[in-house]
């Protein structure tokens, strides 16, 4: 029991100590959906409860949810400490940009905080050099200490048609689109198939001639459409 109990303790050591600051973000495309993942090694100054506040980047919109909800009851918010699986007791607010977390606990200097906001959705329009940020605050949110980095927004236009060789023989139309998306030269009959960029089926028809496939159902941001021998990237963007 003492060896298991001591590997145990080695082990959870082992996690904080290799633990380090880092913000990553799965797409940095104008107008579309994205995760955020954020990583900070709590500092020195802890009190008997502390604050976390994570940044996204200026002009992004954090997904919705109630004022002061528990992480756990939270299906886009993830907040965890010291590599475990169990989500904090915390409170979550949101300031525009900021997610505010409230811990319910000291955290000692060295502790492994890691905040994983998903369904964040990037600015409208293109922008180098945007921060994001971390830190970890006092009773009184004031930083004890803090990460920060940039990322670049790029833009969501793009050209008609993409991957195939041949592709200059089928176009995809209008893009971007607010509810109808047609292909030139296509047969009628055969199936189309939408992709999220984290790869989930959300939309499947058969090409309608007349009007193409309707894509008003679909949230705005990035997709690919595929077809048995095509595949084109497209922006849904309401009017």
């Amino acid at each position: 029991m003492i060896k298991k109990l001591l590997i145990g303790s080695f082990l959870s050591f082992a996690a904080i100590a290799n633990a380090q600051n880092s913000i990553s973000s799965t797409s940095t495309v104008a107008g579309t959906a994205t995760t955020y993942t954020f990583n900070l090694v709590a500092g020195a100054g802890g009190e008997t409860w502390n604050a976390v506040s994570a940044y996204v980047v200026p002009g992004s919109t954090l997904p919705a949810f109630t004022a002061n909800a528990s992480p756990a009851n939270v299906a886009n918010v993830d907040v965890f400490l010291n590599g475990s699986n169990t989500e904090t007791a915390a409170y979550l607010r949101d300031f525009g940009s900021e997610l505010k977390i409230d811990i319910e606990q000291a955290l000692p200097q060295g502790t492994a905080i890691k905040v994983v906001i998903k369904n964040v959705m990037n600015p409208s329009a293109a922008a180098s050099n945007q921060p994001a940020s971390i830190a970890f605050q006092n009773g009184n949110y004031s930083n004890l200490n803090n990460f920060s980095t940039t990322f670049n927004i790029t833009s969501a236009t793009l050209s008609t048609h993409e991957v195939n060789a041949d592709s200059h023989k089928i176009q995809l139309y209008p893009n971007p689109s607010a509810d109808f998306i047609r292909l030139s030269n296509f047969k009628a009959n055969e199936v189309c198939s939408i992709y999220d960029l984290q790869g989930k089926l959300v939309l499947k028809q058969v090409y309608d001639q007349n009007k193409g496939v309707d894509i008003t159902a679909l949230s705005d941001g990035l997709y690919i459409l595929k077809t048995a021998q095509h595949a084109y990237k497209f922006v849904k963007k309401s009017k």
